[in-house]
């Protein structure tokens, strides 16, 4: 057993942040940005060389079996609504973590934890997965944990308006998480993992709402004396020529890895872990892509089909008006089709009116108008129905891209520069 698990068994937590702090080294800022990028993949071959990169790691710890085309792909790999965060050395790619918005597959970690608790207060959440850093670009003391973690933070808050991470660990690596982000156990019993050879496992959350992490990052030090601020390592500003955040036309909460035509060539080949697919598995994943998808994966069930409304997450705030008293509520909406959405009431008290106007702000320069009927209610969420809409054509123009974008069949964004929060405004 190694040093570093010897002091994660027996320390007590406290004690294995500061061990693991005091570990850290600062770093060339300026070295950095020259020779490395941090990015969410989007070439085929960003993704397969991420996919790789993950088998390969978990092929020599013993945590997946040999598969004929090296790569390690479950059914949350497959999803849009997973996004591939790759660091790239001299266009190599060198480090890869996953962030798996919540789906209809519900999250991986949930074979093991439920998280409901988290989703019933009308939360977004998200798993962080499948970090994974070739070999001889480990033990770098924090020069790509820190830049990679810094990314990570903004573009789960600011992209794709995630309230809460989760996560599961091996019990020795929960002292980076949470010294990093103030990170909190969901169940301090360790279970085992039977996707990953029943390898050891702890739950933990991430709360990104209300400048928890950035307060906790601001009160952070590390270093062999603990006198180096975390924040001036972690913030995004210190990187602008390596962090490359994804462009957007609108507030679009998902980035795809998989071009249809990708995903079914993948299909064709003996990849080990779409092999272990469950007709429900198959089901859902023909549900959310178009038809021609369900011949590739062999479904059988009768009751299978793309669905004749998609919906799309997004990241979006509005002000919902209620008809009968004229009050106006500040909302946030986490999903949209061409039908309805699903809104969350950010003030504390309840929606009085079933019938309203939304004014939503789709991007950065557009208010679409909205007359929506609220048709189911749980907790803050709502579901609600589009009765009209103005203007006609720039909703059309937001719902095609939301299309184009989530099956990846075209590019749908321009070179906009995305300008979110950071960690001193967020």
């Amino acid at each position: 057993m190694g040093l570093k698990k010897i002091i994660a068994k027996w320390l007590p937590h406290s004690l294995k942040e500061r061990f693991f702090l005091k570990s850290l080294k600062p770093f060339s800022l300026e070295e950095f940005n020259q020779q490395f990028v941090i990015k969410v993949a989007e070439t085929p071959d960003e993704i397969l060389s991420a996919y790789k990169l993950i088998y390969e790691n978990y092929f020599l710890a013993g945590l997946c079996e040999l598969d004929d085309e090296m790569l390690r792909l479950t059914k949350h790999a497959l999803l849009p609504t997973t996004s591939v965060i790759i660091v790239k050395h001299h266009d190599q790619v060198i480090a890869t973590m996953s962030v798996i918005l919540d789906n209809p597959l519900k999250l991986p970690m949930e074979s093991l934890w439920p998280l409901d608790f988290l989703r019933k207060s009308g939360n977004r959440i998200a798993e962080i997965s499948t970090l994974s850093i070739k070999p001889n670009y480990r033990n770098q003391k924090g020069r790509l944990l820190l830049p990679l973690t810094g990314y990570l933070y903004r573009y789960a808050l600011n992209t794709l308006g995630v309230d809460f991470l989760t996560l599961a660990v091996h019990p020795y690596s929960t002292p980076f998480y949470s010294a990093f982000f103030n990170a909190r156990f969901v169940d301090k019993k360790v279970m085992y993992y039977k996707g990953a050879n029943h390898a050891p496992a702890a739950a933990m959350t991430i709360d990104l709402k209300n400048n928890q992490v950035q307060n906790h990052v601001e009160s952070v030090f590390f270093g062999p004396k603990l006198d180096i601020p975390l924040i001036h390592y972690m913030h995004w500003d210190r990187y602008p020529r390596a962090y490359v955040f994804p462009e957007r036309k609108y507030f679009r909460a998902f980035d795809p890895g998989f071009h249809l035509d990708l995903l079914k060539d993948l299909f064709k080949k003996n990849i080990t872990g779409l092999k272990t697919l469950t007709e429900w598995d198959k089901e859902i994943l023909t549900k959310i892509y178009p038809s021609d998808l369900q011949e590739t994966l062999e479904v059988t069930s009768v009751s299978s089909g793309p669905r004749e409304t998609y919906r799309y997450p997004v990241n979006c705030s509005g002000i919902f008006t209620e008809s009968s008293s004229g009050q106006m509520q500040f909302v946030r909406v986490f999903d949209i089709s061409d039908k309805g959405l699903l809104l969350f009431n950010n003030s504390m008290g309840q929606l009085d009116s079933q019938h309203g106007h939304l004014a939503l702000k789709v991007s950065k320069d557009i208010t679409i108008q909205l007359e929506i009927q609220i048709v189911r209610t749980m907790n803050q969420l709502y579901g609600a129905k589009i009765v009209r809409v103005k203007p006609v054509h720039e909703w059309k123009r937001f719902l095609e891209y939301l299309h184009l974008t989530f099956f990846k069949t075209a590019s749908a964004d321009q070179p906009l520069p995305q300008r979110g929060r950071n960690l001193k405004s967020a």
